[in-house]
This record gives C-alpha cells, structure tokens and sequence, in this order.
C-alpha cells in the first residue's frame, strides 16, 4: 500500500542465524486434553493447573546484529527472556498460555504528527513500538525457529500485538514464505553467512486486523499510524487477549484444530507440531529474541 507521502522504505532485511539456534536442544512440550477450554481473558483459569509448563529461554538471533544494523538505538533490543508456555486443547482447538517479564506496559504503537509547513504527516519519532509475541508452526518439514534455514520452507504464524490486534481480542495470523529463489514482492534477506534468502508474509485471507492509515488530508495534530478493524475469514481464525500487571505479560491465544482455510496450520492428534515463539519488547523486528525449536505433542 501506499502510504500518502510517507516514506515507507525497507528494501533489504540483515538476518542472524547463530549458530547456537542450530545446536540448541529441541524443547518438548505436551497440549493436556481438557474437557472445557478456558476464557480467553489474559487471566490464569485453574484449568491451566493441571497443564505442564514448558519454560525456556528467547534469544537474541545474534548479538552482532545490533553493531551492523541501521535501525540500532541503545535500548532497542529485546534480549535474553525467560517465557513459561503451557498449551491446552478440547479435541477440537487448541490454546496457548504465555507469560514472560516485562518491567514496562507498552500497548500503545507509532504515531504520526502533522506537518504544517509541509502539509504532511511524518512518524512521531517520540512514540515506539507496541511490545509482540509471536508463534511460528512449521507447514513443512524443515523448520527452522529462526526462519533462517537455507531451505525453501513456509510457517504459519499468529503475531500478537499490545495494541494493534489485542486491542480487539485477535492475533495477526499470516505466513512466512522463505526461499532461495528471488521471488516478486518479497523481502531480500542477506544471511551471516552471505547468503541470500527471500521472505514474504502473506496475511490469511480476509479483512487483516488493521491497515495503514492513509490520511491525504489533516484529521489532528497526532493520529495512529494504523487503523484498527474486526478480522473477517481466515483471518479471524486466531483469538487471544494478552494483560499486563505487575511487571508481566499473561497472553492466551486460541484457535481452531482444522480453520477449514487453506492458509493455516493443520493440528492432528498423533502428529508432532514443530513450532518456536518469539517475543518483542518495545522494538522493531530486527530486534526481537526466538526460542529454538519446540516439539509439541496433543495428548489423546
């Protein structure tokens, strides 16, 4: 989309994959079977006692990506988190409990500030970015948490975000298309070690959660540089509600076994679900910590 007269220009991504990612052990993780789901609230239902907890660390994907990057500031990076994940499911959906620390609510997102003399808008460089989690699960075999496998492979990905989709009870569900091959309208992304991968993210079909706010004309001083709205199709398949207190985040997110859409993650009893998690604290992508990879299996 074009965005009125606002420059919005990323024409190469710099990825790390560290080493330590492709030696890390596979974390393993069991989704109890319960009779009744809980509320999808941010709060701990005792229906999550009788889950086991899964806590591991997210990362840095490497921390010689902050001396190269451009878009460094001190501050900016997210770094080492420790996450607790339990994941229930009824036979027919499945949900995720995350909580990890966080000292500082960030639920608020990039602003735009009017430009009188340009009569413009610009990015209100004094408002940052909103805090994210992230789920990615591998809808082919090579899955690699950092996406940065040297292979042609695709994940199916739910990104929550303080305030864009949690704002109205929703995750952002899309997909990351890696391959090796230069593909149309997709990022290039060059590697550690100077390779050279192309990404696309696709969002699921439907109405997204929210869209750029395009304002050719003066609406006020300080506008939201996105526009919310409720997510139609595919693109609603994934709910959730993330709360903050006392310096921690508590996220649910719950989805359907089978949406029935083609551009989602299939889950099976009896199949291993190769998945990794992702948290962003106040910062923009190039910033963000992974886990390694998670081994998920749904209890019969």
């Amino acid at each position: 989309m074009k965005f009125s007269r606002v420059v919005l220009s990323f024409l190469v991504i710099v990825v790390f994959c560290s080493k330590g990612f492709a030696d890390e052990a596979v974390h393993k993780m069991v989704a109890k079977k319960v009779a009744a789901m809980p509320k999808i609230d941010g709060l701990v239902d005792p229906i999550w006692n009788n889950a086991a907890m899964l806590e591991l660390e997210v990362k840095p994907v490497d921390p010689k990506l902050k001396e190269i990057n451009q878009f460094y500031r001190e501050g900016t990076e997210t770094g080492v988190v420790k996450v607790q994940l339990k994941a229930v499911h009824d036979g027919k959906s499945i949900c995720f409990l995350a909580k990890w620390p966080d000292s500082t609510k960030n639920d608020k997102h990039i602003r735009l500030l009017w430009e009188k003399n340009k009569d413009e808008y610009i990015v209100d460089e004094s408002s940052s970015p909103e805090d994210r989690f992230a789920f990615a699960f591998g809808v082919t075999d090579n899955f690699c948490a950092c996406m940065i496998s040297g292979e042609d492979t695709i994940h199916d990905i739910w990104h929550w975000k303080a305030y864009r989709t949690n704002t109205l009870g929703f995750l952002d569900d899309k997909r990351h298309l890696v391959t090796t091959t230069e593909t149309l309208r997709a990022a290039k992304i060059i590697t550690l070690d100077g390779g050279t991968i192309w990404l696309k993210r696709p969002r699921d079909e439907g109405k997204p959660p929210y869209i750029l706010t395009d304002p050719y004309e003066y609406q006020g001083d300080s506008i939201p540089k996105y526009t919310l709205q409720t997510p139609t199709n595919s693109a609603a398949d994934v709910t959730g509600k993330g709360a903050w207190l006392d310096g921690e985040w508590t996220l649910e997110a719950i989805r359907k076994f089978d949406t029935g859409h083609h551009d989602d993650y299939t889950f099976v009893i009896g199949e291993t679900v190769k998945m990794a998690i992702s948290v962003f604290n106040n910062t923009v992508a190039q910033f963000h910590s992974v886990s390694g990879i998670i081994e998920l299996e749904l209890e019969e």
